[in-house]
Formats: structure tokens, C-alpha cells, sequence
């Protein structure tokens, strides 16, 4: 017995592997893929570290216009643009009504992000005012598509209809959007072309995992970006049936625009863009080299969608299940003698390697290191220049930083902190409140705690529930008409220029000239733009303003100090000579 086991031992495993697997596929069908990722956690993902955007590229839509039937291949590299910022604020505008010369940024954010959280499927949607509880991202079939942060693939399925080819990753004890508590969240990928992970495969942030479409019920390729919390019954979650539907005498399209279900969506999801934005990492993750595929080198999708992930899995099974069934079958062997055996094939192996790489005359190496050294060493000790020592102020902000000065006299003054790693995270962008926080804190105001804060979406016993009492208090921000304060929605520039300088107590002139190129001199917030131009307050890459644009924890450290070191100076604009 226990020599046919050991000759047939690799067939044995391979069988009673696909009998489990086929057994497991019997009893629980379409679920069988959820099923095999939960029995199947042998590896566990690494811990969070950030996160990836899941689609790096889209097309400059003011250069291709609404070409969707293009594919992502045919479009060249110069009609390209970095994936927008989702901004909530820009939601509402109509793309027809844009100047798509002038207004390129808020035109190519618009078109991208088609359908935003919570929106309804009306032109000019805004969020909250429907029940599509994920974020559209328009994009060319074949667009690759990326993990946006380490996980374990839950799921991977296809269906002629609902979210078509789609993946899901599990993404276990990562912040959740307001920083409160570490949660289990499940990133969801729909109507993709093609995939080319399985179920249980540990990803890294960046991964690439598959290839936009248009599959399922969907009317043009984009990708249906879609962040379920734990409490949603099953993933990708979805909150209407069609019964639902019936009973309000609409169909699926329109239960959407109607916000069937809205507030049971709002529960068991998180916006996906706001969460990736918020803890967003600057550097890149250590990815195996066979994941940096190019847009044409995703995995050939095969027919057995389903059948893919069993295959990937079998050996896994097979080594669990056969761990258990060799110690029934092989305990007569004594476990010396095997013991032995293994110690001698071991040695015996040791002693033909050791051979085969030692030199058979060992002296040779003496002469030989010898006059190495001979030639290598100087006749006089080399005279080194001492090297100027790099200050880290955080592990991802050194004193060669730019924003450096600014960064560590708000650190030096507990105006801003950084994280639990050690770093700061300059590139992240900033939501409202953490805005308002430094705001306050950078101009010591004090704080004027209110009994209510009085918004549908805000929450008295807050850690931010001070700060925005004092701004409200103080007229530096308000709320919106739908009596929402969006505590979470990342702050742009325009908007941030206005608290920035309410916080700093400068009420600038209004304008009758354009400040920037894309800022016209009738814009709301032209003056806050043409005073910070004039004292050089924000500092900008570009010739542009880009109001839109989400605001980085760097910027408002930068923005903060050059108003301070102005304060102090004296002077009439900011530069780079001036410090305190």
C-alpha cells in the first residue's frame, strides 16, 4: 500500500482534487466562485499601503470629441490624459453647454466620470440625486484596469446581462473614507472585455487585472466602479430588483434616475473615487515584472470564464486535502526510516553540489586577491568631502522637498501631523474638513463649537464637528442647497482659494480682467484667484489655474505659510528667498 501510494501519489492528488472541486461546483453553483475564496485562505493579501487609481489614462475628450467606438489602442499616446480628479462640486453642469476650448479640464472631468455616485442617469446628474450607487467611467474598450489596493480576488464572472464580465477584490482592515476605523471593503470592476486574474489570486495596488468594455447591460464602453462595505448581502451589490421596479412603473433606467433604493445604497456602499483619492499612494508598489503588461498584453480571455479559476486552484485543494489524507495513509511508515532516507538523499545531494563549485587548488585565491588589492589601494588616504546631511521631516518628505519649508514649520508648529507610517503623504488630496482642521489650526482661531451643526450628512460628535461649527460661524463656508455639508467631498482649488483666504481674513477686490487664461473675470471666484496670482499664494505648475483641480496636503501646507511668512514679512508678494 504505501509503495503504490508513493508511486501514484501525483494522480491520487490530481483525482481527489477534482472530485472535491467538482462536488463543490454540484452543490453551489454560480456561488461556487465566492465559496472557493473563502476556503481557499491560505494567502493573505499584504497589509494596506495605500492606493492605485483603477484606470491610469483616458482620452483627452475635447481632442477625440465623443468617439466611444474607438478602441483604447487606436487612440495615440499625445490625446491622452491622466485620469481627472472626481470632484462632487462640478457635477450638474451640462457638457453641451461648455466651451470645450476653454473649459477643457471641467469638460474631459464631466465626460469621464459619466455617471457620478449617487447620480441618476439624467444629463447634468449630480450626486444623491438618484441610486446608482457606483462611478461610470467612461473609457475606450481595452482600457487596462488596475487593482486600486492589495486584496484577494473574491470573484470573476460573466453574464450576458446585469454587470457582465466582472471582478471583485476583497480588500481586508483598510481605513474606511472617514479614517475613524479599519473596515473590510470589496472593490467591484463591471462590464470589462476581458480578465486576467482568478479567484484567489492576492493582488498588489496597480495590479493589472483585466481590460474596460461594454459588456452586460450597458449602452457604451466605460467602466462601473463600484466599493461595497461588508454589509452589503452579496457583491457587486445592487439596491432594486425588478420587482421593485414594477411596483413604481418604471424600468431598470429609469428606478435609477428615480433613486429607488437610495438610501439602502448609501448604507452599504462608499463613493469609490473619494475613498481611492483620500489615501491615494505616491510611490509605486513592488509589482512582479509579469504584471507590467502593456495595454495589448492582458491574458487572452478564454470561453470557460467560470472554469479558469477552478483550474488555478486545484493544487491548492489537492495540497490541503492530501495533507490530511497522507497522514491516514502513509502513518504505518515509520517515520525514522523516512526521516533518514530523506536526510541522506539530502546530504548526498549537498556533498555533489559542494563538489562540483569548490576550486580544486584553494591557493590560487591568494595571489589573486592580493593583487587586487595592490591595485586598488591608494598610495595616500583619499581626502572626502563631507556630504551635506538630507534632513527627513517624514519618511516621504525630505529637506530637498520643495514644499519642505513650509511642510516642516506647520509640523513644528502642530499645525499638521502625519500618519501612523511615518510619512505625510504630500500628493494626497484633502477633503473639506481635513481643509478646514489645518485652516484653523495654521491661523489660530479659535474655536467656536455649535450645539448642532444642523446638515443631513454631518454629525455632531465628529472630530470635525468644531472646525465646522467655527468656519460656519465665521462665514467661511457654508453648506449646499440640499442642506448637505459633503464633509468627505475632496476640495478643489476654487473653492479652496475662498476659505483659505475667508480663514486668513482677506477679502480680496473683485476683477474686471481675466486672472488666468481659464479663469474668466466673471467666474465666482476669480478674485480669490487674481489675489492669490498677484501675491503669489498657490503655487502652480502651469500657466493655468485649473479651479477644479483637487487640492493636495502639501498645497495647503504651501498655501498656509507663504500667507504667514507674508504676515511676518511684510512683503508685497511671496517668494522663495523669504522664511520664518
Amino acid at each position: 500500500m504505501q509503495n503504490y501510494w508513493r508511486e501514484h501519489k501525483h494522480f491520487l492528488k490530481g483525482l481527489i482534487a477534482t472530485f472535491v472541486i467538482t462536488a463543490i461546483v454540484g452543490i453551489f453553483g454560480d456561488s461556487s466562485s465566492e465559496f472557493m475564496a473563502s476556503i481557499l485562505d491560505l494567502e493573505q493579501p499584504a497589509p494596506f499601503d495605500g492606493t492605485s487609481l483603477p484606470i491610469e489614462t483616458v482620452p483627452d475628450w475635447t481632442e477625440v470629441g465623443g468617439r466611444t467606438a474607438l478602441l483604447a489602442a487606436q487612440i495615440p499616446l499625445e490625446q491622452k490624459i491622466a485620469l481627472p480628479n472626481y470632484d462632487p462640486v462640478v457635477f450638474g453642469a451640462t457638457v453641451a453647454d461648455l466651451n470645450w476650448g476653454v473649459d477643457k479640464n471641467l469638460a474631459n472631468q464631466l465626460v469621464t466620470f459619466a455617471v457620478p455616485y449617487m447620480g441618476s442617469y439624467e444629463s447634468g446628474s449630480r450626486e444623491y440625486e438618484g441610486s446608482h450607487l457606483a462611478v461610470d467611467i467612461k473609457i475606450p474598450t481595452g482600457t487596462p484596469v488596475h487593482a486600486i489596493a492589495n486584496g484577494k480576488v473574491v470573484k470573476v464572472s460573466q453574464s450576458s446581462s446585469g454587470f457582465g464580465k466582472h471582478i471583485v477584490i476583497k480588500h481586508s482592515d483598510v481605513p474606511s473614507l472617514d479614517a475613524n476605523e479599519t473596515v473590510d471593503l470589496y472593490s467591484a470592476y463591471a462590464h470589462l472585455s476581458a480578465t486576467s486574474v482568478a479567484v484567489g489570486k492576492i493582488v498588489v495596488r496597480g495590479e493589472l487585472i483585466g481590460e474596460s468594455g461594454n459588456s452586460g447591460t450597458s449602452t457604451t464602453p466605460h467602466l462601473h466602479f463600484q466599493i461595497d462595505k461588508d454589509s452589503a448581502p452579496w457583491h457587486p451589490w445592487w439596491p432594486f430588483s425588478s420587482a421593485d421596479c414594477a411596483a413604481a412603473g418604471v424600468n431598470f433606467f429609469d428606478g435609477v434616475s428615480a433613486g429607488i433604493g437610495q438610501a439602502a445604497a448609501i448604507e452599504n456602499t462608499i463613493n469609490p473615487m473619494l475613498w481611492v483619492q483620500r489615501y491615494l499612494a505616491t510611490d509605486i508598489p513592488d509589482v512582479p515584472a509579469e504584471m507590467h503588461a502593456s495595454e495589448n498584453e492582458i491574458a487572452e480571455e478564454t470561453a470557460e470564464t467560470e472554469t479558469e479559476p477552478i483550474a488555478e486552484v486545484v493544487e491548492s485543494v489537492a495540497t490541503e486535502i492530501v495533507a490530511s489524507t497522507e497522514e491516514i495513509v502513509e502513518s504505518p511508515v515509520e517515520p525514522e526510516v523516512a526521516e533518514e532516507e530523506i536526510a541522506a538523499e539530502s546530504e548526498d545531494e549537498k556533498i555533489e553540489i559542494v563538489a562540483e563549485i569548490e576550486p580544486e587548488e584553494s591557493e590560487i585565491l591568494e595571489p589573486i586577491e592580493t593583487e587586487i588589492v595592490a591595485e586598488i589601494e591608494p598610495e595616500e588616504p583619499e581626502v572626502v568631502e563631507p556630504v551635506a546631511e538630507i534632513e527627513n521631516i517624514f519618511t516621504d518628505v525630505d529637506s530637498t522637498h520643495s514644499n519642505a519649508n513650509a511642510i516642516k514649520y506647520l509640523l513644528e508648529n502642530e499645525i499638521v501631523g502625519g500618519y501612523d507610517d511615518g510619512s505625510f503623504r504630500p500628493d494626497a488630496t484633502v477633503n473639506r474638513v481635513e481643509a478646514l482642521k489645518m485652516l484653523i489650526l495654521g491661523f489660530e482661531i479659535a474655536n467656536d463649537p455649535m450645539l448642532d451643526l444642523g446638515f443631513d450628512d454631518t454629525s455632531n460628535d465628529q472630530w470635525y464637528s468644531d472646525f465646522v461649527g467655527t468656519a460656519m460661524n465665521r462665514g467661511i463656508v457654508g453648506g449646499y442647497p440640499d442642506n448637505t455639508f459633503r464633509p468627505s467631498n475632496t476640495i478643489n482649488r476654487a473653492e479652496y482659494l475662498k476659505i483659505l483666504l475667508g480663514s486668513a481674513g482677506i477679502s480680496p477686490d473683485s476683477v474686471t480682467a481675466d486672472p488666468y487664461s481659464d479663469v474668466p473675470a466673471d467666474a465666482w471666484f476669480s478674485a480669490f484667484a487674481n489675489y492669490s496670482k498677484i501675491k503669489n499664494i498657490f503655487p502652480l505648475a502651469s500657466s493655468l489655474f485649473a479651479g477644479t483641480t483637487g487640492v493636495t496636503r502639501a498645497e495647503v501646507a504651501e498655501t498656509i505659510y507663504r500667507i504667514l511668512v507674508l504676515r511676518a514679512t511684510g512683503a508685497s508678494e511671496f517668494s522663495d528667498e523669504l522664511k520664518i
